[in-house]
This record gives C-alpha cells, structure tokens and sequence, in this order.
C-alpha cells in the first residue's frame, strides 16, 4: 500500500520527526514563575520540537506555554 502526500507549491511540506530523537532538557526562571523546557532535534542537528511545561499545572499559565510550544514545533517542522 502506497501513500500519497498531496503536496503543492504553495504548501510546505512537513519534515516528519523520527520515533527517537535527541533531547535536551532545563528548568528556567521567567518573572517568578519556573518552566521545564525541552527540545528535541532532527537527525541533522536541527531543532525540531519544543516542550515548556510550568510549576502551575492547569493554569492559563500553562495553557499559554502548551499552546506556544505547539506553535514553535509545528513552525520548524515546516521548514519555518
């Protein structure tokens, strides 16, 4: 079974991650409030994905944080 991506000009393609990868993580400091940041990287060497995760789960806080990581990865998983 063959599967075809319907790609055109004007849409990027997006670089698929591999099912194991690199991955760094560091606690950080931003106005009081400590993160978890993780990334994760192609086999190239270039970053792929980012994770942030708050000391204050279920928060908006945190919802923030998820909601722009998923905005970074996807970004550099399109070539962005």
């Amino acid at each position: 079974m063959q599967i075809e991506q319907n790609v055109s000009a004007d849409k990027p393609a997006r670089n698929l991650l591999p099912s194991r990868r690199f991955n760094a993580a560091r606690w950080i400091e931003h106005e009081g409030s400590r993160y978890r940041v993780s990334a994760g990287w192609f086999p190239d060497g270039r970053l792929a994905e980012l994770f942030i995760d708050s000391d204050k789960f279920g928060t908006a806080m945190q919802a923030n944080a998820d909601t722009a990581a998923i905005l970074v990865s996807l970004l550099l998983q399109h070539g962005v």
